[in-house]
């Protein structure tokens, strides 16, 4: 059994965040209802202020860089029986 990391950098750039939004979701109780943390606040096209990212958005241009890293043998690393305990 292997696995492979892939790791992406870069698509954190394609909005402009005003705010992590954690007061707000605390304030509207959404930390207890749906295990929410943050209701981020942001500038997106074409609606402007985007709240939570529930009407979608045009992604602004940005560099995305993908690097997929060397497969990671569990069995050679961690014996016949990979497992948990």
């Amino acid at each position: 059994m292997q696995i492979v990391p892939v790791v992406s950098v870069g698509g954190q750039e394609t909005a402009l965040f005003l705010s992590r939004g954690n007061s707000i979701a605390r304030g509207l109780g959404l930390d207890r209802l749906f295990r929410l943390k943050v209701l981020p606040i942001s500038l997106r096209c074409p609606w402007g202020l985007n709240v939570g990212d529930f009407l979608g958005h045009f992604p602004l241009p940005a560099k995305i860089t993908v690097e997929v890293l060397a497969p990671i043998d569990l069995r050679e690393e961690f014996g016949p029986d990979p497992g948990p305990g």
